[in-house]
């Protein structure tokens, strides 16, 4: 079990998670309702800021929420023409989706690029991780799905019209999505650096090598078991190992 110190170090990561995403679902709104260009059926904005944020810290359920959630405040609190709940359902995906392309660590995938992190050098994987997303947000989701959403709010014009009339929107926001992201992770990788994000549990090591779980090696005796990952052990270390277990099996007799 954790100590008190522990303890307390873990409530102090979850208070300062929870004041951070609602910063960023207080910036999304904002950003949202009073700084971007929006006419009907159409939107050029900043609000994408905060879910990135929340990604590139916490990963994709939290990019999630912030964007879903952050739609739903706003539509709510200050709304601009009627609410349709596709939208949400969509804008948390759109944010899942950076979470998964920007912290693929923290969805248990080993050896993962994390854009902005120090010692990363990768361009060609930074620009596959950052301008994928783009595009698949940006086009496939927000053209191709949104535009439905909006064909059905407003029955002014067919399917067919709304996507022509929105291409120059996606044109402007691509390039947009792509610089705010590479902007953003230095911006994250800083405040990683800070102390704030989510934080990625190493194994602990020792001296003698790694320490393993019950699942590898097991526990003998109360006592854990420290061996090296290495082939061709030395005589002199078999040796310790089987004087061990015949003064354990005399201990026991």
């Amino acid at each position: 079990e954790p100590s008190g110190q522990a303890k307390r170090a873990q409530n102090r990561q979850k208070t300062v998670r929870l004041a951070v995403l609602a910063m960023m679902l207080a910036l999304y709104v904002v950003l949202n309702r009073f700084v971007s260009i929006s006419t009907l059926g159409t939107k050029i904005g900043f609000s994408v800021i905060a879910p990135m944020i929340a990604a590139l810290l916490y990963g994709p359920f939290e990019g999630a929420l912030v964007y879903g959630l952050g739609d739903f405040l706003s539509a709510i609190l200050f709304p601009f023409g009627p609410y349709h709940p596709g939208f949400t359902l969509t804008a948390a995906l759109m944010g899942f989706i950076w979470g998964v392309f920007l912290r693929p660590d923290l969805l248990g995938i080993k050896n993962a690029y994390v854009p902005g992190k120090k010692g990363a050098k990768n361009v060609l994987l930074l620009i596959a991780q950052i301008v994928l997303p783009a595009i698949v947000n940006c086009l496939v989701i927000g053209l191709v799905i949104n535009t439905e959403w909006v064909a059905q709010l407003y029955g002014s014009k067919t399917y067919g019209a709304w996507f022509v009339s929105r291409l120059t929107e996606y044109a402007i926001m691509v390039p947009v999505n792509v610089i705010l992201a590479v902007m953003l992770t230095g911006v994250a990788a800083t405040l990683r650096r800070q102390g704030f994000g989510k934080k990625i549990k190493k194994q602990p090591k020792t001296a003698k090598g790694v320490l393993y779980g019950k699942n590898q090696f097991g526990l003998e005796n109360g006592v854990r078991v420290y061996r090296r990952r290495v082939r061709g052990r030395g005589r002199a270390e078999r040796r310790r190992e089987d004087l061990y277990r015949r003064l354990t099996r005399k201990r026991q007799t």
